[in-house]
């Protein structure tokens, strides 16, 4: 079997690590991931448009709705700063820079560094938002008031747990896609979405727009945590929980990512600051510009996706050794 099947056949389940030759495969297999990569986002696009048809079709555009898209700003704040999205992203290279030497024994040792310390950080921030949820809900929605600040704290205190399983199992997909396993981060979304959904309309009824919270946390740790977890023992995976932060590689990974994570939470102060906005306005503003903002993204999230999770681990391990040529 030539070495671009080979490593196809991992993202399908295959107990061997490999490790591709990227310097005579890369291309073809950077085409084939990008591929695989794509279908799964335009799958994740088309059960996500279900899920915010979902949230219209059964709550309408109201004050609820607003609410429930604003308490998505503390979590999503937390995830970009902290979790899984941008950690991954800087985790990629360096663990790729090792395995690229030989040393992968080294590069699980640096994963579960990253683990450990994101978790201790990211559950003291989880605990910390808990406990003044109140003072950041006014933060977060000056405008609101009454019952929509009650529901916007309420809201806010159930997804929040979330994101430590988000960010765990973004590092965990990390190690993944870097491995060139695609297919389980890529199936992630896919997961969230529809546990959402079923949540969704299996709740609404007794819960109302809380079921919905309770679909994104369900969905979180099922889709963006458990899906990854399930599939890592075919990667030949090792973790050993430590808190070795004068590593090299640990220190090399803190410098690269402060700047990385404060650039990736601008998107989020973006949000941040319409949702801000809306919360003077009339009632369903935050919606209609959630739901406007969702429509505008669908073309980059494909295919910048697509092609920017594929290319991405093949060009960190064909940097790795120095080879700039191949890089080109």
């Amino acid at each position: 079997m030539p070495t671009a099947q080979k490593a196809l056949s991992a993202a399908e389940g295959s107990t061997k690590p490999v490790l591709v030759n990227f310097k005579t495969q890369s291309s073809s297999q950077v085409i084939r991931s990008a591929g695989l990569v794509v279908s799964a986002a335009m799958l994740g696009r088309l059960t996500g448009f279900g899920r915010e048809w979902m949230v219209a079709h059964l709550l309408g555009s109201n004050a609820l709705t607003d609410a429930y898209y604003a308490a998505f700003t503390l979590p999503n704040l937390l995830s970009y700063l902290v979790a899984g999205g941008a950690l991954g992203m800087i985790l990629i290279p360096i663990f790729t820079q090792y395995m690229a030497t030989g040393n992968e024994e080294e590069s699980w040792y640096i994963f579960s560094t990253v683990v450990t310390v994101a978790s201790l950080v990211l559950l003291s921030l989880v605990v910390a938002g808990e406990v003044f949820t109140d003072p950041l809900a006014h933060w977060i929605a000056p405008g609101f008031s009454g019952e929509q600040l009650v529901l916007l704290v309420k809201l806010v205190r159930i997804l929040l747990p979330a994101q430590l399983f988000l960010c765990i199992g973004g590092l965990i997909a990390a190690v993944q896609n870097a491995k060139g396993r695609f297919l389980a981060p890529a199936l992630a979304p896919i997961v969230y979405n529809f546990t959402m959904i079923g949540c969704a309309w299996l709740l609404h009824q007794r819960m109302g727009i809380t079921g919905f919270a309770v679909g994104v946390a369900a969905g979180t740790v099922l889709g963006f945590f458990g899906l990854p977890l399930f599939t890592m023992q075919g990667i030949g995976a090792r973790f050993r929980p430590n808190l070795a932060i004068h590593h090299p590689g640990f220190t090399q990974f803190v410098r690269l990512a402060i700047p990385i994570m404060l650039a990736l939470s601008v998107e989020t102060t973006d949000i941040w600051i319409v949702r801000w906005f809306g919360s003077y306005l009339s009632s369903a503003s935050i919606t209609w510009l959630m739901y406007a903002r969702y429509v505008v993204i669908i073309p980059i999230a494909i295919l910048g996706q697509g092609a920017g999770v594929a290319s991405y681990p093949f060009l960190s391990q064909l940097h790795a050794p120095r080879r700039p040529r191949d890089c080109s």
